[in-house]
């Protein structure tokens, strides 16, 4: 299971393959946060100056806590855009899935297990995924499980000054960076 933290570094060499369901499973905000970023620019195409698609036609976000109905989730990933031509996937992401994965593990399941083909991709939000369940399995088969926790044996400062001189062509010194954190 790759880890974000590695991910976002070399985010343009990563590939998320072709299954249709992500899972970003982890409790740091600013790392899912920022795969969330990275995806929706890989699956809505286009990257104006300010890193965002130029349009959210394939692009929708459901809130996991207060989804009425599952199929609204499913539905959106399999509807072809309309508009965004060649390069462009439907994304249908759920944050705050945890529900939304008890709810639907069979769907998921079959999911993650499956190839895209025309269709569009599922993207969950979810605190934990445990590495025993079968949808935990079929996830990191494919290669489409992201671990967005900030490992114990991390130097997060070390990284900071990195993702500072990569993504802002800013040097961070070593006493800063353990200031900020």
């Amino acid at each position: 299971m790759p880890l974000a933290l590695d991910v976002l570094r070399s985010a343009e060499s990563w590939d998320p393959g072709t299954a249709e369901l992500i899972v970003l499973a982890g409790d740091e905000p600013f790392l899912v946060a920022e795969m969330l970023r990275w995806l929706r620019r890989r699956f809505a195409g286009g990257t104006p100056a300010d890193g965002e698609p130029p349009d959210d036609c394939a692009w929708r976000e459901f809130d996991g806590t207060a989804l009425a109905d599952p199929r609204d989730v499913f539905d959106e990933a399999a509807t072809l855009p309309l508009f965004g031509g060649a390069g462009v996937t439907r994304a249908a992401g759920v944050r705050g899935a945890d529900a939304f994965v008890s709810q639907c593990r069979d769907r998921l399941e079959d999911l993650a297990g499956r190839d895209r083909g025309g269709r569009g991709v599922v993207i969950l939000e979810v605190r934990s995924l445990p590495a025993n369940t079968r949808l935990a399995k079929a996830t990191s088969a494919r290669g489409t499980l992201v671990d967005a926790a900030v490992p114990a044996r991390c130097d997060l400062a070390r990284w900071l000054g990195a993702w500072a001189r990569e993504r802002h062509g800013r040097a961070l010194a070593g006493g800063t960076a353990d200031r900020l954190l």
